[in-house]
């Protein structure tokens, strides 16, 4: 867990949280940005893009303190808190996106971070489970590397985003993206005696279980045979992640308590090949 940064003047906002990540072909022709057709025809959503594209506009010429990080994001969500009660989409949503990541640098303070989430939450909220299976590669990328730096005020409003709007995406969407959501939960599986260990550990599972397949046959009460695909996805690079699970000792026993219920699942002979 990262401490907070000393509180200092900046002449110059952070470029990127360095968690982009390029956007699959398929995914980019919907991820314009723009809004539908009918949606501008409405003049109450014409002063909801625009409150927003004003408050977007305070990234580039107002943040030369800390402060001003929250103070942006503040005004961003109060524009984005003004939408018509029947509009579920966010104007200028790449931007969106992108302003909420660079919010996540790991050298702004965790005051921001907490802002940002909160942000995030809200955006979520409005987009619901399928604006969010449409818009997965445009906000994933920039929260997945949250929990490696995050301080403990951070950790539990992470992981509650997690489980309250990532769950609930569509599998098929979820799968592509799993490898990622992996190695954004692999930090909190670092120290078994924190108090969000087994909360993420809870999480990896009900992971598991989201994009296992309707025919799975079960094998007991945790485990299916449609979850090798997740098992895949975990152990992907699995000399890496035992020398580092022979590094860092606590680490390993989270792995290792995964990897036992990774043997049910993975045939044996598969298992030996990944090593």
């Amino acid at each position: 867990m990262a401490p907070d940064p000393v509180s200092g003047r900046r002449s110059v906002s952070p470029e990127s949280s360095g968690r982009d990540s390029p956007i699959p072909r398929q995914w980019r022709s919907q991820l314009g940005g723009a809004p539908e057709d009918h949606l501008l025809k409405d003049k109450s959503y014409r002063r909801y893009a625009a409150g927003v594209d004003r408050a977007l506009s305070l990234f580039e010429t107002a943040l030369e303190e800390w402060a001003d990080y929250i103070s942006f994001l503040n005004k961003l969500l109060k524009a984005l808190q003004a939408r018509p009660s029947s509009a579920t989409t966010i104007p200028a949503k790449a931007l969106v996106s992108k302003r909420l990541s660079q919010c996540l640098n790991p050298s702004l303070p965790s005051g921001v971070h907490q802002k940002t989430l909160e942000v995030c939450n809200y955006v979520f909220s409005t987009i619901g489970h399928d604006g969010l299976t449409r818009d997965l590669p445009l906000y994933l990328p920039g929260l997945v590397s949250t929990l490696s730096f995050a301080s403990l005020s951070v950790r539990s409003p992470y992981l509650d985003l997690l489980e309250t709007h990532f769950l609930e995406v569509d599998p098929r969407s979820l799968r592509p993206a799993m490898k990622s959501i992996i190695l954004a939960l692999l930090p909190g599986l670092e120290d078994e005696t924190s108090e969000d260990f087994e909360r993420t550990l809870r999480l990896v599972s009900s992971f598991k279980e989201a994009i296992r397949p309707a025919d799975s046959e079960p094998l007991d009460n945790h485990h299916a045979t449609g979850d090798d695909y997740f098992w895949q996805c975990f152990f992907w690079r699995p000399s890496q992640a035992m020398a580092a699970a022979q590094v860092h000792s606590r680490t390993s026993r989270g792995i290792c308590r995964l990897w036992e219920d990774c043997r049910l699942v993975v045939p044996p002979q598969v298992s030996q090949m990944r090593r």
